[in-house]
């Protein structure tokens, strides 16, 4: 290798690196990263300029998810997969129940999240147990709980989304589509009345 070395190279050419590489690179960037120091102000930076009409959320949300992400996610490498990728779901938020009453019905799903916000456990034995009570197809009321959760239809397994928000927060989040629903009906009731 060292007898091919040839300095009249040096600069001549371009570094590419293909996608694998600039993935092994992010992930090793990632993990030698300090938290705070460098990748909150940085997370802060680019919310600020991908996702400017969410509320910003604070450093200590911001530290939590830069170290599950640390812990947990080994594809991990993009910041900006956090805005515009797989990751997203972070920072992700119902803002309204139209999500959720574009997929299912209203009134079921609003009798479903009122059963779930009192759930002490949400486990997968008991969730199952809970749709079947109320006659939703498990995927279909899994699906509910993503979207009342995330915003999506898409994203991690809802076994991560609890270990993450944990059960208090996955409540709160419910209670809050439970008020959208509602106050989502009495806007249509009035304009009905109009």
């Amino acid at each position: 290798m060292i007898e091919l070395f040839d300095e009249n190279e040096i600069g001549r050419r371009s570094l590419q690196l293909d996608q694998e590489c600039l993935e092994r690179y992010g992930r090793m960037s990632m993990q030698a990263a300090d938290i705070d120091t460098m990748l909150i102000p940085a997370v802060n930076d680019l919310i600020k300029r991908d996702l400017p009409s969410i509320v910003e959320p604070d450093n200590e949300y911001l530290r939590k998810v830069m170290e599950f992400l640390k812990l947990n996610e080994e594809k991990f490498a993009f910041l900006s997969s956090l805005t515009k990728g797989d990751f997203r779901w972070f920072l992700s938020k119902p803002a309204s129940a139209e999500r959720v009453i574009s997929m299912f019905d209203r009134d079921a799903a609003l009798e479903a999240l009122t059963h779930l916000q009192e759930c002490e456990s949400l486990e997968i034995d008991s969730l199952k147990r809970l749709a079947e009570e109320l006659g939703w197809a498990y995927t279909k009321f899994l699906a509910l709980i993503r979207v009342t959760l995330i915003d999506s239809s898409k994203g991690p397994p809802i076994k991560e989304l609890v270990s993450f928000f944990g059960v208090s927060e996955c409540q709160l989040r419910f209670r809050q589509m439970v008020e959208f629903l509602r106050s989502h009906s009495k806007c249509t009731s009035k304009q009905i009345n109009l």
